[in-house]
């Protein structure tokens, strides 16, 4: 079994959060680690993992992953695996560092949250969505969202820069508080290199997938960087 994971960091206080279907809690996690080890489940590495399943090894096993390098990775989710001396692997979409990132998903909150109305081009004619009220929001959140499902990758990136910059949402900056650097990467790296992909994947075709699901997991990492501690 793999663990897919993205935040860990503690639960938003806000009413509004629809991206908190990509967070868990460090004392959820703390307690699946608590058990997945009472369970008698072996945590091990990615390699470790493929080396059994090629082995034909019957023992079961578990591998947690943490998508995206996000900052509360270290900050909350390492601890909880030093202290038990157990490995976790981290993606890192190496095309944040250099260049920022668009966090469309994320942007896309920021924006309803402080707007009362948003404007935008829709099918080339100006689509005007109330977000004043919480429930507002959260419908008006869903529209854009499952309209962004529709277009391309390229457009959905260019749509959510545009309405970043109209409602004054620094990409970049929250690109730079989230992420993590690549020396705090090595500070909490073992030295193998893996694959996520190179640019991260589009704002909503994750979150697409982890609804559809239901669960915290999705796979296909192509392309990128993979620090195992």
């Amino acid at each position: 079994m793999i663990f897919t994971l993205h935040h860990v960091r503690p639960a938003p206080a806000k009413a509004f959060a629809p991206n908190r279907i990509l967070e868990v809690s460090p004392e959820f996690l703390d307690a699946v680690l608590d058990q997945v080890q009472e369970a008698g489940l072996d945590v091990v590495s990615l390699d470790e993992a493929a080396r059994r399943l090629k082995d034909g090894e019957a023992r079961r096993f578990v591998c947690f992953t943490f998508d995206d390098g996000y900052r509360d990775t270290l900050t909350h989710a390492y601890p909880l695996f030093r202290r038990r001396s157990l490995p976790l692997t981290i993606y890192a979409p190496t095309d944040y560092r250099p260049r920022g990132a668009s966090f469309g998903w994320l942007a896309l909150e920021e924006v309803v949250a402080r707007a009362e109305e948003i404007e935008l081009c829709h099918n080339g004619e100006i689509w005007r969505l109330p977000t004043a009220t919480l429930q507002e929001k959260w419908r008006s959140f869903e529209q854009i969202y499952w309209w962004l499902r529709t277009i391309d990758e390229a457009t959905q990136r260019q749509v959510m820069r545009t309405l970043a910059d109209r409602y004054e949402i620094d990409m970049p900056a929250m690109c730079r508080d989230l992420v993590m650097t690549w020396d705090e990467i090595r500070a909490a790296a073992a030295g193998s290199a893996g694959h996520h992909r190179r640019a991260h994947q589009g704002p909503l075709r994750r979150r697409q997938a982890l609804r559809r699901e239901g669960r915290g997991r999705n796979g296909g990492k192509r392309g990128c960087d993979r620090a195992r501690a």
